[in-house]
């Protein structure tokens, strides 16, 4: 059953991975790096970013000498509640059609980073980060698991994105965290993200629809991924085109 879960949750979250690599952004040219202090328990990197330049897809917008790891971090920077809410229902409908009676919740918790990505219009003093992720419970009191697609945002490494729900509470500050209702949680965010967004929201949704699943869970993940990963760049190659036709 939990190889089950995992297996659909790592679909989705490669989904995620497809829209935040092919999407456009404004180009980093600079980290800022600010070592822990009395203010800061942990490493605060601030991005220079160059909002006069034309925005690029994916890793393309960010310096090549940065670590791999810390690219996968800035790409899931801020993307929590985005993905969340894009995908939730997507992932619960697929995990009921294969584990009837299983729930997924909008998890919320106060985060423990290693490290963290600040704006730098930011207030200077960081505080621990509210973040989102996917609350999956198994029927039958088989357990309780965390898929959270953006973890690696503050220095965890990738292996911690499927955590069994107590290792996932140990990353976070005094354990503390609050489901969310859906409906009430939409409401929160309904003036939160730019149109842009909106339509990677959208992106996303229409990839989880579009994709074949029963040769795509035959895949292996990698291979899994560049397939999800062509999808999207040829769907916003496809939006881009019938944006030229109308401009």
């Amino acid at each position: 059953m939990i190889t089950v879960v995992k297996q659909v949750a790592s679909i989705f979250r490669s989904i995620f991975y497809a829209y935040v690599n092919n999407v456009s952004s404004y180009p980093v040219i600079a980290i800022k790096v600010s070592k822990p202090d009395s203010a800061n328990r942990f490493t605060v990197y601030e991005p220079v970013i160059a909002y006069d330049r034309r925005g690029v897809p994916g890793y393309a917008a960010i310096p090549a000498d940065m670590p791999e790891s810390m690219k996968r971090a800035f790409l899931a920077w801020n993307e929590c509640d985005l993905v969340v809410q894009a995908l939730l229902p997507s992932l619960e409908a697929k995990l009921s059609a294969r584990i009837p009676g299983v729930r997924v919740d909008w998890l919320n918790v106060d985060i423990a980073p290693v490290f963290l990505f600040r704006n730098p219009d930011s207030d200077a003093n960081v505080p621990d980060p509210t973040h989102s992720s996917f609350l999956i419970t198994l029927p039958h009191n088989r357990g309780k698991y965390v898929a959270d697609f953006t973890i690696e945002q503050f220095g965890f490494g990738e292996e911690c994105w499927f955590l069994p729900f107590e290792d996932y509470m140990t990353r976070t500050r005094d354990c503390l965290y609050e489901i969310y209702n859906f409906e009430e949680r939409n409401l929160d965010l309904k003036f939160t993200f730019s149109e842009d967004r909106i339509k990677g929201q959208r992106l996303m949704r229409k990839l989880g629809r579009d994709l074949d699943w029963a040769i795509a869970e035959q895949l292996a993940e990698s291979d899994r991924a560049a397939v999800i990963d062509d999808m999207a760049r040829r769907a916003l190659y496809e939006e881009w085109v019938r944006w030229r036709a109308y401009a």
